[in-house]
């Protein structure tokens, strides 16, 4: 959404209607003006306005909408920015009974200095990479007792980088299954460069739960992966 650049009276009667709906302003506020760097941070940015907020808003929008009278074009044009916004707020909130996701992979080294210096305040515990943000924030997205199901590099669950990471996940949720797939878990990549891992998790603290794990690091393609996996269910 861009921020602040239509007329500034518009967006001050906008937010002082919409509050009536017993929102945080400061939340508001904020998920109003979260995405003008969506398309650099994605879905990792976190809404505080939650669904049933946001619909109430969108709601309240549509009611003050109809009362105008002779609207201007700053009107418009904030209304607009505003409906854009709640949109995908709504989108982002912790909504999902089930997340499936194969999670974009990108070290350190290849974020821009905007990323680099956001994720690092944002994502303290899984800040080197992509893929690792993202367990953190699909977690975030399911539901209480919702499922996440990922596959992403395996260097989460061994680098004492991702200590912290793997704590949160031990003490806060609870590893359902996991395939451990090591390399050469796709015929299309060869060699050892991607070591990868299926898993699911539930977001709920089960700790007496005793998951389901398959090593699959010894199979050097696809079938052999396949055939193990086979093997290890009979």
């Amino acid at each position: 959404m861009k921020q602040r650049t239509t007329n500034e009276h518009e967006w001050t009667q906008i937010i002082d209607e919409l509050i009536k709906t017993g929102v945080d302003r400061s939340a508001l506020i904020h998920d109003l003006t979260l995405f003008s760097e969506a398309d650099n941070f994605g879905s990792l940015l976190r809404p505080r306005l939650t669904s049933s907020e946001v619909q109430a808003v969108l709601e309240a929008l549509h009611n003050y909408d109809q009362s105008v009278q002779s609207p201007t074009f700053e009107y418009y044009e904030t209304l607009s920015n505003i409906k854009q916004a709640l949109k995908q707020a709504d989108y982002l909130s912790s909504k999902y009974q089930v997340v499936i996701a194969n999670p974009p992979y990108m070290g350190g080294k290849g974020m821009n200095g905007r990323m680099g210096a956001w994720v690092k305040d944002n994502y303290p515990d899984s800040k080197l990479d992509l893929f690792a943000m993202f367990i953190e924030r699909n977690l975030e997205l399911a539901v209480k007792k919702g499922a996440v199901a990922m596959i992403t590099m395996q260097s989460w669950m061994f680098l004492s980088s991702y200590e912290k990471l793997r704590n949160s996940i031990l003490d806060k949720h609870t590893i359902i299954s996991m395939a451990h797939l090591g390399a050469r878990a796709f015929d299309s990549i060869g060699g050892e460069v991607v070591s990868t891992t299926a898993f699911v998790l539930e977001n709920a603290h089960h700790p007496e739960y005793k998951g389901a794990y398959v090593r699959l690091v010894d199979g050097n393609s696809e079938a052999e992966k396949q055939a193990s996996f086979k093997a290890a269910l009979v």
